[in-house]
């Protein structure tokens, strides 16, 4: 989502500016010109932003994107696109050291219980749901499922960052190229998936991408995908001023995503890359259908267009 560049047309842009720490708002009348080719004349305004206890200091905002300052560097962000990925079998394949290990020992530490993932289909599914779900088909009462579920997603969490040296961790075909054009056309780039956020950024470092991702909405945040939808788009509001207007897109490999994003008011864009055929995710509502990332000039052209 970050893209650097030179500035220029803009003699008020001195050290000692970057340094106030007001929050007045001031008019800067002038161009600037970024290393990704683009510029403008127009008249930008100045604010402070906050986000994760980082001050930006200051914001340039136009109508299609703004310039952030942080301690004397700038990015350049898209403010009016934001674009979602799920995680397993959209962007990677599934992690086996989570399914394999992660959840079985939580399983057997917390709830006492031998039990596996592959004894319920998951697929879509956020990872409270997952635990819930194959307690109760383990016969365990939901008072003691739900009091003990955060002891439960601490174990997997405890567990995976034990052994995730040992997973492998598979890129699909074309992400890393779309992700890479998507950053430097400036698009805020977001997550929405099921894993809990420790070990989805622990699969996605391992995959080289977890940079990518500055925004978004896990399993351990809430049990149902519509409200990590949600959220993601809220943090995206609250950290970089989105403003959301038909243009969050949501890419998933299965029919929950594909709703999840549709319930929220994205656009929901399914990839043939897990389990599900394209007809059971056009049934599910998708508004586009890919048999994987690859064709990053065809993607392009539904998100900016």
């Amino acid at each position: 989502m970050w893209a650097g560049g030179a500035i220029g047309g803009a003699p008020a842009l001195h050290k000692p500016f970057f340094q106030k720490e007001s929050l007045e708002e001031k008019k800067l009348e002038g161009g600037f010109k970024c290393a990704g080719g683009w510029g403008f004349k127009s008249t930008l305004f100045l604010k402070e932003k906050r986000a994760r206890k980082r001050t930006f200091s200051w914001v340039f905002e136009s109508p299609s994107r703004s310039i952030l300052f942080i301690k004397n560097k700038f990015f350049v962000i898209s403010m009016n696109k934001l674009v979602l990925f799920d995680i397993d079998n959209t962007l990677i394949k599934s992690s086996k050291v989570k399914d394999s290990i992660a959840f079985p020992e939580a399983f057997k530490k917390v709830y006492g219980v031998e039990a596996s993932i592959n004894d319920i289909n998951a697929h879509g599914m956020t990872d409270q749901q997952i635990i819930i779900e194959l307690m109760k088909l383990k016969g365990i009462d939901e008072h003691k499922i739900l009091s003990k579920l955060k002891d439960c997603m601490q174990t997997m969490i405890d567990s995976f960052n034990r052994v995730s040296d040992q997973d492998e961790v598979v890129l699909l075909d074309g992400v890393k190229e779309l992700l890479s054009e998507l950053e430097s056309k400036g698009f805020i780039i977001g997550l929405v998936t099921g894993n809990l956020e420790p070990i989805a950024r622990g699969k996605l470092k391992k995959a080289g991408i977890n940079h990518y991702f500055k925004v978004g909405g896990f399993g351990n945040e809430d049990i149902n995908r519509v409200n990590l939808v949600k959220l993601a788009i809220k943090k995206s509001e609250e950290r970089f001023g989105f403003k959301f207007n038909k243009n969050v897109f949501l890419f998933g490999d299965t029919p929950q995503d594909v709703k999840s994003g549709k319930a929220a008011g994205a656009t929901a864009i399914g990839v043939t890359t897990g389990i599900y055929s394209k007809e059971q995710l056009k049934e599910a509502g998708a508004d586009y259908i890919f048999e994987n990332l690859e064709d990053t000039n065809k993607i392009l052209d539904i998100l900016i267009h």
